[in-house]
């Protein structure tokens, strides 16, 4: 599946399920509530993306696979996870307003989550994060695109920093209570 479908795909299941997100805003948080809490169960995830905690037992079939798609891009051992953004095809703008999104999602997420407590390195990264999810817009052009693709890249690697600091932490935790 292309990045362009999965986005789609994506975008279709979160309008089918009423949901009044993006997908890159949905992504973003269950990314953020991954981060905070690994466990943390697909209902749950799928209730978070808005007030509403009914969900029809057809459209959470649909996004629970997306969930676990989630999941097991953040736990790969080969550092492939990527945050679902539109393609390269649809205009910048609209794509630096998706980051955006994804940003807010995930910070929204990762407080969720409940976890508190992040060291220095990662409160910093949490700080871009809140800065990129600031992010004005109206972007084009060549310098732009490489800012664009530097963003993307940070917030991939800063996700999985995260992550990793959160698996640590629930390690050293599950260590002090035996």
């Amino acid at each position: 599946m292309t990045k362009a479908d999965a986005y789609t795909e994506f975008d279709a299941a979160l309008a089918a399920a009423g949901r009044p997100c993006s997908a890159a805003e949905a992504h973003g948080l269950w990314s953020g509530l991954l981060c905070g809490d690994v466990n943390v169960p697909a209902d749950r995830a799928i209730a978070a993306l808005d007030d509403e905690p009914a969900v029809e037992a057809g459209v959470a079939g649909r996004l629970r696979p997306l969930f676990a798609a989630t999941r097991k891009a953040l736990e790969d051992d080969s550092l492939g996870f990527q945050p679902l953004l539109p393609d390269d095809e649809t205009p910048l703008p609209d794509r630096a307003q998706a980051l955006a999104q994804w940003c807010q999602g995930f910070l929204y997420g990762l407080g969720l989550s409940g976890r508190q407590s992040w060291p220095a390195q990662i409160q910093e990264i949490l700080r871009d994060f809140q800065a990129i999810a600031q992010l004005n817009p109206d972007a084009e052009g060549e310098e732009d695109e490489r800012a664009f693709a530097e963003l993307v890249e940070y917030l991939r690697v800063g996700t999985q920093l995260i992550f990793a600091e959160g698996l640590l932490e629930d390690e050293r935790e599950a260590g002090n209570e035996s």
